[in-house]
């Protein structure tokens, strides 16, 4: 599915559930390896950072193939 698709969606999503929406995604390409890692930990903490003021819950989508599973704690 393209970017532009995906992210209508989510936009769509955000308005359905009323709440902002973080989303993981790892490539699902053949021959690329890709999992959660703790690196991916300060990217996550920026998007925290920038949600609207007064946000009380957010949506939180992993799309993995595996990982740390600490990571998502």
């Amino acid at each position: 599915m393209p970017l532009a698709e995906r992210v209508r969606l989510y936009s769509e999503l955000e308005g359905l559930r009323g709440r902002p929406l973080i989303v993981y995604v790892n490539s699902k390409r053949v021959g690329v390896s890709s999992s959660l890692v703790v690196e991916d930990i300060p990217e996550l903490l920026d998007q925290l950072q920038e949600l609207p003021e007064g946000a009380q819950a957010i949506d939180f989508l992993i799309v993995s193939n595996g990982g740390d599973p600490t990571v998502a704690c």
